[in-house]
C-alpha cells in the first residue's frame, strides 16, 4: 500500500490477492473478531466486513475499513478494502457538497436571466464564487482530516493483515 497521506482521493481504495478461498479467510475474520474485540469492533455480513474504531478511541477524523472477499475464478480470493470517514460524517459530507452545488446552479440560472434581462448580476457572481471557495474549503478540511486519521488508517490494515495470516 502506497504512501495513503499523497493519495488524491478522499477514500483511498487498494486491492490484496490472497490464496485462500474466501470461507477461510471469514472464518479467521470471525476469530480474529474475539482477539480485536477490545480495540475494533468488527461488524460481518455475507462477504463483507466493515472495522471500525471503538467509540472511546475515535475521533471525528477516524476512518473505517470496508472489506469485500471475492473469490477468482483461478482459486482464492480478490480482497478489496475501501478506506473512509464513519458513514453519517461522509453523508452529511456529501449533503454539505449537494448544497453548494445547487447553490451554485441555483445563481448560475439568475446571473443569466439577469444577463438575458440587461440587469446587474455581479450579486450572482460573487455568490457563486463563494460556492467555489466553500467547496475548495471542504475539500482542504477533508484532506487535513484524512491526514490526521493517517495513522489510525495503518492500524486497521494491520488488522486486515492479520486476517491473511
Amino acid at each position: 500500500m502506497k504512501n495513503l497521506n499523497k493519495s488524491i482521493p478522499l477514500r483511498p481504495r487498494f486491492i490484496v490477492e490472497s490464496e485462500k478461498p474466501v470461507d477461510e479467510l471469514l472464518h479467521r475474520v470471525r476469530e480474529c473478531k474475539e482477539i480485536f474485540k477490545e480495540k475494533y469492533l468488527l461488524v460481518i455480513s455475507d462477504r463483507q466486513v466493515w472495522i471500525h474504531i471503538y467509540k472511546n478511541q475515535r475521533k471525528y477524523y477516524s476512518p473505517h475499513l470496508q472489506v469485500e472477499f471475492q473469490p477468482k475464478e483461478e482459486g482464492g480470493t480478490r480482497i478489496r478494502a475501501l478506506f473512509g470517514p464513519e458513514p453519517t460524517l461522509w453523508s452529511f459530507f456529501m449533503f454539505l457538497h449537494f448544497a453548494i452545488a445547487t447553490t451554485f446552479v441555483i445563481f448560475l440560472v439568475l446571473a443569466y436571466s439577469h444577463h438575458i434581462l440587461k440587469d446587474s448580476f455581479s450579486f450572482d457572481l460573487i455568490m457563486m464564487a463563494l460556492m467555489v471557495a466553500l467547496w475548495f474549503f471542504l475539500y482542504i478540511f477533508a484532506r487535513i482530516s484524512r491526514t490526521k486519521g493517517v495513522p489510525q488508517m495503518y492500524e486497521l490494515r494491520e488488522v486486515l493483515d492479520d486476517f491473511l495470516e
